[in-house]
């Protein structure tokens, strides 16, 4: 019998009677005591503006972090010398930077804070993600986890194209400011300043999967720290003609770090100790290594992993060469026009752009993006590993959203079985390949490289493998 499958007895369940279980007792166990308190960890660098850096101290404690409950509560504010911009038009709008169309939303009065639903130019996914140009987690100053880019990660990837639309135009425009205006400061029409209270859920994956985070198990000397590198002004916020992009204009104030923590039972947490000092605590995570370069690199980049398990690659292209400086262009990730990207419509007909990905000079997968519907199978294969799983992207129509959003995504996943881990392609240089690119070359592109990395927590020492 193999030794990856141990000893199996293959059991025909449909052969045997059983009462269902809603006729028998119920036998799940109690749960251990414990109290649950809510932490909010101020910034130990205080107010920021742009370019700045945010930085937060976790003091280890016999303790666990509820998984999904860590988010960064912060005001952004944007300062005014002229009038306050009443978003009537796209040039009197100041708001997140995000991609998609634009669409109307909150118009804000010029003196006072009325709203009304008409009028507003904002793009259609602009969040509050893009202050953020680097997020990274250290255990006693070594980096646990680290996403580059991560305002593109998020804008360019995970909300346009995995992210329920139900959840961005409700929860969405309540945390993270989907396609919201800010809030004037005072009923004046100058010398004031607009803002928007965010709550910006932590991306890393180790406080997002099935396993509590257990602070219990850190020693003296690897306490957490979480460190934020804001983005400039140029690519958080795009600014109305009566603002001139500077650094001052955009500051993060009252940031705190926030988590659900529960204390656990001393008993528990000594037995857990003296278990790691031989077998390790594991806590699985999805990393990413992400670049930015011009898109005609692309006909062939070389990147150096040296990981374990990848998952996937992704491309998203811009349609603009940086991140603009001036406060009247909309940003966006668009495909609309042979300018903009590879994949455009002649008379119906588009473009043949073949992607391929090499590991250690090994094809692993070659797609044919000759259309929309194959572009996005391609995406959903290497987002979910299947085509199968269900995906309402965006929050725009079918038609909007395949001429106003582009991503590209090649899989790398061997086993998508949830109960194993580093189920992807080891890889120590992986290779893209984009043929019959038709983009504009010296347009901005960011590559993201997905991987399986493990926490592996053994006597107090918390150490990454990859």
């Amino acid at each position: 019998m193999s030794s990856f499958l141990g000893n199996r007895q293959e059991v025909n369940t449909y052969e045997t009677v059983a009462a269902p279980s809603s006729l028998d007792s119920n036998d799940s166990p109690q749960a251990m005591k414990g109290s649950v308190r809510q932490v909010a960890v101020a910034s130990s660098s205080g107010d920021q503006s742009a370019s700045g850096l945010v930085v937060f101290n976790i003091s280890a404690a016999n303790a666990s972090i509820t998984r999904k409950s860590m988010f960064i509560r912060a005001r952004v504010q944007v300062a005014y010398t002229a009038t306050l911009a009443d978003y009537s038009t796209a040039a009197l709008t100041t708001a997140f930077q995000g991609p998609g169309v634009l669409v109307a939303a909150d118009k804000m009065a010029t003196t006072g804070s009325a709203l009304s639903q008409t009028g507003a130019y904002l793009q259609q996914l602009s969040n509050a993600y893009s202050i953020v140009q680097r997020s990274t987690l250290y255990s006693g100053g070594a980096v646990v986890d680290q996403i580059n880019f991560l305002c593109d990660v998020m804008s360019g990837l995970v909300l346009p194209h995995s992210t329920n639309r139900d959840w961005l135009t409700t929860d969405g425009a309540n945390l993270i400011a989907v396609a919201q205006t800010a809030l004037p400061s005072v009923t004046v029409t100058t010398g004031g300043y607009l803002y928007w209270d965010i709550c910006l859920p932590v991306p890393h994956s180790c406080f997002n999967s099935e396993r509590d985070f257990p602070l219990y198990l850190l020693g003296p000397g690897t306490p957490l720290s979480l460190q934020i590198d804001l983005s400039a002004i140029t690519r958080a916020l795009k600014l109305s003609t009566g603002t001139t992009p500077t650094s001052s204009n955009f500051t993060l104030s009252q940031a705190a770090l926030c988590y659900e923590a529960v204390d656990l039972p001393g008993e528990f947490v000594d037995s857990m100790r003296m278990r790691v000092k031989s077998s390790p605590f594991i806590i699985p995570q999805l990393s990413y290594i992400v670049t930015q370069l011009p898109l005609s690199a692309l006909a062939s980049y070389t990147c150096g992993l040296n990981v374990s398990s990848l998952r996937a690659a992704y491309v998203v292209p811009f349609s603009a060469a940086t991140y603009s400086t001036d406060p009247t262009v909309i940003f966006s990730y668009n495909r609309a026009g042979a300018s903009d990207v590879g994949i455009t419509a002649t008379g119906g007909v588009y473009a043949t752009t073949n992607a391929q990905l090499f590991c250690d000079g090994r094809l692993i997968n070659s797609v044919n993006l000759d259309n929309p519907a194959m572009t996005f199978a391609a995406l959903k294969q290497a987002l979910n590993g299947s085509i199968s799983n269900a995906l309402v992207p965006s929050i725009a129509s079918r038609e909007t959203y395949k001429q106003s959003y582009f991503a590209i995504g090649v899989d790398a996943t061997a086993f998508g079985d949830q109960s194993t881990v580093l189920g992807g392609t080891p890889c120590s240089q992986a290779t893209i390949s984009l043929t019959n690119w038709q983009a504009n070359p010296t347009f901005l592109a960011t590559v993201i490289f997905a991987y399986d990395s493990l926490i592996v927590i053994k006597d107090g020492v918390l150490e990454v493998k990859r």
